[in-house]
C-alpha cells in the first residue's frame, strides 16, 4: 500500500553493535510486572501500520472536522513541504504517463503456468509471440462465457488453449489478451483452479480497463501475468478505504497519495527506452523483469489493486468520485535535495492505517535504531508531524490504543540475548522525539543494555505500531514543545590528533562502535593523514559487515599472513566472503603491510556492499584502470566523490587514508537510497540434482549405531507411480524424538532486513491417515516443518551427548522461533503403502526472518518425529517466497 520501504537503488549496511547505556530510567521488572505466569510485559500504544506519512483515520479525521477542506490540502499535511500540482505541469523525466494509453504495468500474478480467463460481453484478441501465424490478432477469438486458458507447455513454449485443445500453433511465453470488442475479461490462474488471483480469495478478478500481458520468467518456471493500464483507469480500482468512508475529502486525500505513489514507482523503474512500439514492452531493467515485468505489485507490496471488482460496487462512488476530482493530481517537493528525493518533483508518498497521533519519520518508521545508530538519512518530507486527528474520540478509530503483552523470552531471542529482565519507555513520540525503548538483561552471563528505537519495536515484537505510550501502565513525563533533542546523540571525541580534520566525525562514529578498536597509531591516536594498510582495511570491513570471526585463532591461506597476528581472522574472513583475493596468487599472499590505493578501496568497497554497475562517473583519470567500474560504481552510490573538480579527478593510483577510509565506511553506512523490497522467490524442482540442498539429523545420540538408526538421504527417482526425481531422506526415531532436515543457504536479500517467510512443500509420502505406532502415529506423530533462520542451522552437542539444533526449532508437534509446524505425513488416499504427492505450506503459521550483513539467509525444511520407528519421504519440490515485511493494514 506504498508501506513498506522508501524504494531508493542501493543497499544499506547497517550498524547493529550494541553500546551498553550508562543511564537507566523507568526501569520495571520483567517477573514483577503483573500477575502473568509467564516473566514478560505490557506494551500500550497506538495506531496500526508503520505510520510513516498519510494516516487513513486521521485523513478522514480532517475530512470529518471540515467537509470543506480539499483532499489536497489534507495529504499535503502529512509531508511537510509538499504542495499539489498537475502531472501535466511538472519537467518529468518522460511523457509516457501523459501520451500513452496504458503506461503503467501492474503485476497480478508471477510464477504462473496455468492462467483461465473467460471474454466478458464480446470476443477478445490475442497475441502470441513466435507461433509462426503472422501479424496479431491472432484468428482465433473467445467468445463471451467461454473458458479459455493459456498454459505453459515447455520452458519458453506457451500456447492458447479451449476445451483442452491447443488453439494455432504454439509460440513463445509472450502474449497479450485484449477487449477492443468486450467488456472486459474474468481471470483465474493456479493449476488447482480454485484461487482467484493471489492477492484474493474470494472475489471475482475482472479487468475492463487496459490490456493484459504475459512475459516468460526466466529464472523460475511459469510466467508473469501484467495490467498495462492508464493511470486514472489504475486509480479506479483501487481498494485502500473502507466502502463507508464516504466524506470527499479523504477520498480525494486517498486518490493524491496514491497517484504520487504510483507515478514516483512508475518513474522509478521506467529508466531504459522503449521500444519503437511503447506499448509493447515498459522501459524497465533485466532484473525487474525477472521479478515482476512491473512498475507496481497489486497488493500490499505497493497498493492493493482489484480492478472491476472496486468499481463494481455500489458503494464505491465517493471513490470514484475522490479519484474523477483530483484527476492528474499529486503531490511535489522542490525544496532542498529535491531532485535526489522526488522523481521529477513527485514525492515518494507513503500510508498506513493510523498514526497513533504522531507521523513517524523515514529513519525510525523504517529502520530499527539502536543507541542512536542509523544507516538512513532524513528525507525532508518523511519527518514526524502531529496528526490529533487520528486520535480524536468523535472519530472513532478503534486502533486509537492498544495493548499487547510480549513475553521477556520472545524480546530475548530477537536481541540476541540469555534473558530480558528490565524494561522502560524512555520517550514516547513527539514531533521531536521518537520512541525510544530502554532494555536491561543477560548475554553470556554479563548484564547487557540497550535502547531501541524505530520500526523493529513494532515488526519484531509484534505489535500494532511502534508508537508506545506506556509500558506496564508506566510512562515517561510529555516531552515539552522542542525538547525533545538531535535524533541521534552527538558523538565523543575519541582522539587527541584529528581535531579539526574534516574526517572527525566519521573517525568519531566509528570508534564509538568499536570498529577502530586495536587498529590506533598511538594512546588516542588514529593518524588520520596516513596510508591505510590491507590488514587495518580487513579489521574495519569486517566489523563494519558484522562478519567478525567467532574463533579467536585461524588458520590462514596466505602465506605472508602470520597466523598468530591477532588480526588475521580478520583478512581470512574478508577473503571467505569474496572481497579480496590477495595481492598475489604464486604464492598466495595478501600484502598486508601494503597501502591500499584509492582504485583498490573501491573494488573491495563494491565487492562488500554488493552495489550495482552504474554508467561512467566522467573522471578524467581512471579511463582503462582496472578497477574503473567499481569506481563509478562507488560514485554512483555516493560514497566517492573524487579527489579533484576541475578536471574532474579520482587519483586511484593514490594510497587512501586512514581518515579517508572512515569517511568512505561511513558515508556507505549511510546510503540514503535502497533498494525498493520487493519479495524473493526460491523455487526448487529438484528435478535433476540437489540444487544446492544439504541433509542434515539432530536430536540422537552422538554416538548413535548407524545400524539401527538407518540414516540416509540422497537425490533419487521418485517411487513407481511418480514422475521426476526429489529428495529421499529417511531415519528411524530410537530416542523418542527424531529430527531430519534440509538446509539451503540462499542470497540476493536487503541486509539487515526482516522478510517474512513463505513456504510451500510438495513430498511423497506412502504413509496412511489413522495409523498406530510406537510412541505416536507414523503419519500424524511425524510433523512437518518448515522456516528460515539468519545464521546457518547445525547440530551442537547438549550435556547428555546428544546432537540438537543450535536454532529454535520447537519440539515434535510445537513449533519454534525459525520454523513451525505446516503439517504431517499422512495421506488420507495413501492404500497398499503407495507414495502420493502432499502439498503444505505455512499460510496459517508466518515466519520472520532478517537477512545478514551479506544479504544472505538459510532455508530449512525437515520432519520431527514422535514416531520410534521408520520415517521415510522424497521431497519433490520447495518453494519459498520471503517478502519484505510490511503493515497488516
Amino acid at each position: 500500500m506504498g508501506r513498506h520501504a522508501a524504494g531508493y537503488p542501493y543497499s544499506p549496511i547497517v550498524f547493529r553493535r550494541l553500546i551498553v547505556a550508562t543511564f537507566l530510567v523507568f526501569l520495571v521488572p520483567a517477573v514483577a510486572a503483573d500477575a502473568h505466569h509467564t516473566p514478560g510485559f505490557d506494551f500500550q500504544g497506538s495506531g496500526w501500520g508503520h505510520g510513516v506519512g498519510m494516516g487513513q483515520w486521521g485523513a478522514r479525521g480532517q475530512a470529518l472536522e471540515d467537509p470543506a477542506k480539499s483532499g489536497e490540502d489534507i495529504a499535503a499535511h502529512y509531508f511537510p513541504g509538499s504542495e499539489p500540482a498537475s502531472l501535466g505541469d511538472l519537467s518529468l523525466p518522460n511523457d509516457l504517463l501523459e501520451t500513452l494509453d496504458n503506461p503503467l504495468w501492474v503485476n497480478l500474478a508471477s510464477q504462473v503456468t496455468l492462467l483461465e480467463f473467460t471474454a466478458v460481453g464480446g470476443q477478445l484478441d490475442l497475441c502470441l509471440a513466435g507461433d509462426g501465424e503472422g501479424p496479431c490478432p491472432k484468428p482465433q477469438h473467445p467468445r463471451s462465457g467461454e473458458r479459455w486458458e493459456f498454459r505453459r507447455i515447455a520452458a519458453g513454449r506457451c500456447g492458447f488453449f479451449h476445451g483442452g485443445e491447443l488453439q494455432g500453433t504454439a509460440g513463445a511465453c509472450r502474449a497479450s489478451i485484449s477487449w477492443p470488442d468486450a467488456r472486459g475479461v474474468r481471470l483465474r490462474h493456479g493449476e488447482d483452479r480454485t484461487k482467484l488471483c493471489l492477492a484474493r480469495v474470494r472475489e471475482e478478478c475482472e479487468y475492463r480497463h487496459g490490456e493484459l500481458k504475459m512475459r516468460d520468467d526466466p529464472v523460475e518456471t511459469g510466467f508473469h501475468v501484467v495490467l498495462a493500464v492508464g493511470i486514472e483507469d489504475y486509480l479506479r480500482g483501487v481498494a485502500e478505504l473502507p466502502d463507508d468512508w464516504t466524506e470527499p475529502g479523504v477520498n480525494q486525500a486517498q486518490a493524491v497519495t496514491a497517484r504520487s505513489y504510483a507515478a514516483f514507482k512508475f518513474f522509478l523503474w521506467e529508466t531504459r527506452a522503449r521500444p519503437a512500439n511503447p506499448d509493447e514492452d515498459p522501459g524497465i531493467n533485466d532484473a525487474r523483469k525477472d521479478t515482476c515485468w512491473c512498475h507496481l505489485y497489486d497488493s500490499w507490496r505497493d497498493i492493493n489493486y482489484i480492478g472491476w471488482t472496486k468499481e463494481a460496487r455500489s458503494a464505491s462512488q465517493p471513490w470514484l468520485d475522490g479519484v474523477e476530482t483530483t484527476t492528474d493530481r499529486v503531490l511535489t517537493y522542490f525544496g532542498d535535495d529535491w531532485e535526489r528525493v522526488t522523481k521529477g518533483g513527485i514525492v515518494q508518498t507513503f500510508f498506513s492505517a493510523s498514526s497513533g497521533g504522531i507521523t513517524r519519520s523515514n529513519v525510525y518508521g523504517f529502520r530499527t535504531v539502536r543507541d542512536g545508530n542509523t544507516s538512513a538519512r532524513q528525507w525532508p518530507y518523511l519527518t514526524r508531524v502531529a496528526d490529533p486527528w487520528d486520535i480524536d474520540p468523535a472519530v472513532g478509530n478503534p486502533h486509537a490504543s492498544w495493548e499487547e503483552r510480549v513475553s521477556a523470552a520472545d524480546i530475548a531471542r530477537w536481541l540476541g540475548w540469555d534473558d530480558v529482565t528490565e524494561a522502560a519507555l524512555v520517550t514516547r513520540a513527539s514531533v521531536s522525539s521518537p520512541t525510544q525503548v530502554l532494555f536491561r538483561g543477560v548475554r553470556n552471563g554479563q548484564e547487557v543494555s540497550v535502547t531501541i528505537s524505530g520500526d523493529g519495536l513494532r515488526t519484531a515484537l509484534g505489535l500494532k505500531s511502534s508508537n508506545i505510550t506506556a509500558i506496564d501502565g508506566v510512562a515517561p513525563a510529555d516531552p515539552a514543545p522542542g525538547d525533545g533533542g538531535p535524533e541521534k546523540p552527538p558523538e565523543p571525541d575519541a582522539f587527541d590528533d584529528d581535531a579539526g580534520d574534516i574526517h572527525e566525525p566519521s573517525i568519531n562514529r566509528l570508534a564509538a562502535v568499536g570498529v577502530l578498536d586495536r587498529t590506533e597509531c598511538g594512546e588516542r591516536q588514529i593518524c588520520p593523514d596516513d596510508p591505510l594498510p590491507r590488514w587495518v582495511m580487513a579489521v574495519w570491513m569486517i566489523r563494519i559487515l558484522d562478519q567478525v570471526p567467532d574463533a579467536p585463532d585461524a588458520l590462514t591461506r596466505f602465506e605472508d599472513v602470520e597466523p598468530d597476528s591477532w588480526w588475521t581472522p580478520y583478512v581470512e574472513r574478508l577473503a571467505e566472503i569474496g572481497v579480496t583475493k590477495g595481492c598475489n596468487t604464486d604464492p598466495l599472499q595478501y600484502c598486508p603491510d601494503q597501502p591500499v590505493s584509492r582504485a583498490q578501496m573501491a573494488s573491495f568497497l563494491v565487492r562488500a556492499l554488493n552495489l550495482p554497475p552504474a554508467p561512467p562517473a566522467g573522471f578524467t583519470d581512471t579511463a582503462g584502470n582496472t578497477h574503473q567500474a567499481d569506481i563509478d560504481a562507488l560514485a554512483a552510490a555516493r560514497v566517492t566523490k573524487g579527489c579533484s573538480t576541475d578536471p574532474l579527478g579520482y587519483c586511484p593510483e593514490r594510497p587512501v587514508s586512514r581518515g579517508e577510509m572512515a569517511t568512505f565506511l561511513t558515508r556507505a553506512l549511510e546510503l540514503d537510497s535502497t533498494p525498493a523490497l520487493e519479495p524473493v522467490r526460491f523455487d526448487f524442482s529438484l528435478e535433476l540434482d540437489s540444487e544446492g540442498w544439504v541433509a542434515g539429523f539432530a536430536d540422537l545420540p552422538v554416538d548413535y549405531d548407524p545400524s539401527i538408526y538407518e540414516l540416509d538421504s540422497g537425490h533419487r527417482a521418485l517411487p513407481e507411480g511418480l514422475h521426476g526425481a526429489g529428495i529421499y531422506v529417511q531415519g528411524h526415531n530410537r530416542s523418542a524424538d527424531l529430527f531430519i532436515y534440509l538446509k539451503r543457504r540462499v542470497d540476493g536479500l536487503v541486509p539487515m532486513t526482516s522478510y517474512e517467510v513463505a513456504v510451500r512443500v510438495e513430498l511423497a509420502t506412502n504413509v496412511a491417515a489413522g495409523l498406530i505406532g510406537i510412541g505416536g502415529s507414523p503419519g500424524e506423530s511425524v510433523f512437518v516443518k518448515a522456516g528460515a533462520s539468519t545464521i546457518e542451522p547445525a547440530t551442537v552437542i547438549d550435556g547428555i551427548d546428544h546432537s540438537r539444533m543450535n536454532i529454535d526449532k520447537g519440539n515434535q508437534s510445537q513449533g519454534g522461533t525459525q520454523m513451525v509446524v505446516i503439517g504431517d505425513l499422512a495421506h488420507p488416499d495413501v492404500v497398499n503403502n503407495e507414495f502420493r504427492i502432499k502439498t503444505l505450506d505455512n499460510s496459517s503459521s508466518p515466519v520472520i526472518v532478517e537477512a545478514d550483513r551479506t544479504g544472505s539467509a538459510w532455508l530449512l525444511v525437515g520432519t520431527d518425529s514422535g514416531f520410534e520407528g521408520l520415517t521415510r519421504l522424497y521431497y519433490d519440490r520447495i518453494s519459498y517466497t520471503l517478502t519484505p515485511v510490511a503493515p497488516p493494514s
